[in-house]
């Protein structure tokens, strides 16, 4: 079995690239080293499964794809959701310099109304009681269920979603393949590393930015997270998802085994 195990972790490094372990002499060696009826059964079984689990691993490489995607899609928004906040920062520091709060409401009014410094897409612009503007506020006073779906807050929330349904399948696929390589016999280093490079990009953080990150209780490294005020603030802000708070579906994992393996368990 360790000829066969050897023979098929070299075939299997040659298939993604990487150097071989094995000479091309020995690897003809170990071909021609199967003689009985069983020895050739036994390779041929073993081979079955290296097929499944390369095809299956190929199926969790595009399944990393897709939620790579989704991140990118959540890491746009978050830079312009900081860049609104940016734009309102300058803005409203340059209004706190005119003292008369009537005054600074006119004059915030005034600018708001023009359009080519003001359209900002996914959110709306208002002034509020102190005339200070707030980009963060709705567009209408009373807003569509259809309009708000498609603010900056809510279309994270939708993205985060998105992404946590392939996290979990993701992670059924992945504890599948890791049963069935156990059951088959099929434990590779290879294979393992492999997955282990497809789990990498989904367990990444999307940013680094504490301000937005879910896993972080605080806006900054280092800054205390007991301030009760500022915790409130920070749920606000936090809208990736935590990949590592998740699990496998185990129902999931028996019909992937079942389709991808045959496998009746």
């Amino acid at each position: 079995m360790q000829r066969i195990l050897l023979y098929f972790e070299n075939n299997a490094r040659k298939s993604y690239g990487l150097e071989p372990i094995l000479t091309k002499a020995e690897e003809t060696a170990i071909f021609n080293s199967t003689k009985t009826p069983a020895e050739n059964k036994k390779w041929n079984d073993f081979y079955d499964s290296y097929a499944l689990i390369f095809g299956a691993i190929s199926n969790l490489s595009l399944a990393s794809q897709k939620i790579e995607k989704v991140y990118s899609d959540i890491r746009g928004y978050i830079l312009l959701w900081y860049a609104y906040d940016n734009v309102e920062m300058l803005a409203n520091s340059v209004l706190h310099e005119i003292q008369d709060p009537k005054e600074r409401k006119k004059i915030a009014k005034k600018a708001i109304k023009w359009d080519s410094l003001f359209t900002l897409i996914f959110t709306g612009v208002s002034v509020d009681q102190e005339g200070y503007i707030d980009t963060n506020a709705p567009k209408k006073k009373k807003e569509t269920e259809d309009y708000k779906q498609f603010r900056i807050k809510e279309l994270l929330a939708t993205l985060r979603e998105q992404a946590e349904e392939l996290i979990i399948n993701f992670l059924s696929l992945r504890q599948a393949i890791y049963e069935y390589m156990e059951e088959a016999g099929v434990n590779m280093k290879t294979y393992k590393e492999k997955i282990k490079d497809c789990s990498g990009p989904v367990f990444d953080p999307i940013i680094d930015w504490y301000k937005y990150r879910s896993d972080k209780k605080c806006f900054y490294d280092g800054v205390s997270a007991l301030n009760t005020r500022l915790n409130k603030l920070k749920a606000y802000y936090s809208v990736t998802p935590q990949p590592e708070n998740l699990e496998p579906d185990k129902e999931l994992v028996k019909v992937i085994k079942k389709r991808l393996f045959d496998y009746g368990g």
